[in-house]
C-alpha cells in the first residue's frame, strides 16, 4: 500500500559538489524526479549575507518553482525583485536573473505538526527557460 507521503519509484538524487571555505559553501545536487526531465540545484552562501540558488534543467520546458516564506514575512513584488518584510521592516530581497517570468505571491500551508497547517506566504515563479537564478540578499542584523 502506498500512502500521501510514498511513491512506488522514488527519484535518484545524486551529490555533484560541496565545499566549503571560510568565505564560503557550495552545494550542488541533481535529482530525475521529474524524468524526463533531469533537475540540478545549486545553493552558494557567500557568508556574508548572500545566498544563491541557481536551478538548472537539461531542456527547455515550462515550470512552476515556489519559494515558501517563513511565518509573519511578507513579499512585495516589484518588477524581478522581491523584497521580503518581517514586522514593517524589510529583511531581505530576493532577485530573479531573467525578465521572462511570472511572479505572484500566493497563499499556502505548511505544517508545524501532524494534522496542524498555518498560513504562510509563497513567491510562486513560473517560467520557460534551461536556467533561473535567484539571488536572496538578507540584512545583517545590528
Amino acid at each position: 500500500m502506498l500512502g500521501a507521503f510514498l511513491w512506488g519509484k522514488k527519484a535518484d538524487t545524486v551529490l555533484d559538489e560541496w565545499k566549503s571555505d571560510e568565505e564560503s559553501d557550495v552545494l550542488t545536487a541533481h535529482h530525475n524526479g521529474y524524468a524526463p526531465v533531469i533537475h540540478q540545484r545549486t545553493f552558494s552562501f557567500d557568508k556574508d549575507s548572500t545566498f544563491t540558488i541557481i536551478d538548472s534543467i537539461n531542456r527547455t520546458a515550462e515550470w512552476v518553482c515556489n519559494f515558501n516564506l517563513g511565518i509573519g514575512i511578507l513579499p512585495v513584488v516589484q518588477g524581478t525583485d522581491v523584497y521580503l518584510e518581517y514586522e514593517r521592516k524589510r529583511i531581505g530581497v530576493m532577485s530573479f536573473t531573467s525578465e521572462d517570468l511570472d511572479i505572484s505571491v500566493v497563499d499556502n500551508f505548511y505544517s508545524p505538526e501532524y494534522g496542524k497547517k498555518e498560513k504562510i506566504k509563497s513567491i510562486r515563479v513560473k517560467g520557460k527557460m534551461k536556467n533561473l537564478v535567484s539571488l536572496i540578499k538578507i540584512n545583517k542584523q545590528s
